[in-house]
């Protein structure tokens, strides 16, 4: 960090700059002001979206010290809850990864072609019901063991989020499974329930994450 009297570079922890001899407050959380990510300060890039951070702040197009944004929601342990779109970044990155494992063990599954006329018939329902099944089932396996275990898919440690509950602590399979099998309600309407209740929730849930008690937060 550097010191807000000089300028100087300041090493971290200290309480008073080397330079001037000023005391220094302890640096405050701040956010990428274009995606709303964390943004540590020795990093000359965003993290997730790759702005040019450090150059806007040398050029005065930002004020370093009121980089927060008032509508970035943050738990009472100073977490940063996560909305719709990273979520939907992880979603898409977990749906690839998915849709190669249903490939792998039900070839059958991989040649099922899903139209909107489809989507509106029921003999598209009946008739795929087993293989449609499968594959949630599939999807709820996928999302329990990581969410349960670690608290992220591989798809949301690239996104750099992550599940917990909360407590802060690791969610767990029982949990996990809650949270996922209400994926089936959140999905509706194309995903757009569960994205109204993230956008409406004081803490970002949709369904599951409301049955479960799990907030969804930044990894780092």
């Amino acid at each position: 960090m550097r010191c807000p009297h000089c300028r100087e570079r300041v090493p971290r922890g200290s309480t008073e700059c080397p330079e001037c001899f000023e005391p220094i407050q302890a640096p405050q959380l701040d956010y990428c002001p274009i995606c709303g990510s964390v943004w540590k300060e020795d990093n000359f890039y965003c993290q997730f979206c790759g702005s040019r951070l450090m150059w806007m702040v040398s050029e005065g197009m930002l004020d370093q010290t009121t980089t927060r944004h008032d509508d970035i929601k943050v738990t009472e342990d100073g977490l940063v809850l996560v909305g719709v779109i990273h979520r939907a970044i992880a979603a898409v990155l977990d749906t690839v990864v998915i849709l190669a494992i249903i490939a792998f063990f039900i070839p059958s599954a991989a040649g099922l072609i899903i139209t909107w006329h489809n989507l509106l018939t029921a003999d598209f329902w009946i008739g795929q019901s087993r293989v449609l099944m499968t594959d949630f089932a599939i999807l709820v396996l996928y999302y329990t063991a990581f969410e349960g275990l670690l608290g992220f898919t591989p798809g949301k440690l690239i996104a750099q989020i992550k599940v917990i509950s909360r407590d802060g602590s690791k969610p767990g399979i029982g949990r996990a499974l809650l949270r996922n099998l209400l994926r089936i309600a959140d999905l509706q309407f194309f995903g757009l329930v569960g994205a109204l209740l993230i956008w409406k929730t004081p803490l970002q849930q949709r369904c599951g994450d409301l049955a479960a008690k799990t907030l969804v937060v930044r990894l780092f």
